[in-house]
């Protein structure tokens, strides 16, 4: 369920969770809640910042996290992963898979995407086209975006991902680079 809230004239979007703590959890909040003249909604979001921000939860960093979409530089690593579009939040934790932050069905989703010509910028080499996977500059993001519901329905098993548009599934993978054959280079028997 989302709500929003309204703050200075511009609408804020608000995502509302349940949470299920223990009966001593819950008065504890509520006088948090009191001593800190804060509702507990408000209070859960400071604690959760402040975990977040604490240096053993591993979302700090001394040294600065890139970037890529704005360019800038934050040693707290939900300033860089997050992004109001899905797309572009999925796309900067898979390019920082030392974190192994990944769900299954996000390896799935992945692996799909690492897999098809169509969401990269491929080089057309006569006969195999050819990407590279190791930088976020190579991907079609355009294309994923349009295809990302459907992509989605491929993670969890929903749809086979043969049903995706335009598919060129890589047939050979070494390190980053990926090739297929060039669809206009295939002969069709008559």
């Amino acid at each position: 369920m989302v709500a929003k809230k309204a703050t200075k004239g511009l609408q804020t979007k608000v995502e509302s969770i349940t949470v299920r703590i223990n009966p001593k959890m819950k008065y504890g909040l509520e006088l948090l809640s009191r001593k800190q003249h804060r509702t507990i909604s408000a209070v859960v979001e400071w604690a959760i910042d402040n975990a977040l921000r604490d240096p053993k939860s591993g979302f700090i960093n001394e040294s600065a996290y890139y970037d890529r979409v704005s360019g800038k530089e934050s040693n707290f690593l939900l300033d860089v992963l997050w992004h109001v579009n899905e797309v572009e939040r999925f796309i900067q934790l898979v390019f920082r898979e030392e974190l192994g932050l990944l769900t299954y069905e996000e390896e799935i989703l992945w692996e799909t995407i690492k897999d098809n010509a169509i969401y990269w910028l491929v080089t057309d080499r006569g006969e195999t086209l050819s990407w590279n996977i190791k930088s976020s500059d190579n991907l079609n993001l355009p294309a994923i975006k349009n295809d990302w519901t459907k992509l989605l329905e491929v993670s969890k098993g929903q749809v086979m991902r043969q049903e995706l548009r335009h598919t060129h599934w890589a047939e050979q993978k070494s390190g980053g680079e990926y090739t297929t054959t060039n669809p206009k280079h295939i002969d069709v028997p008559f």
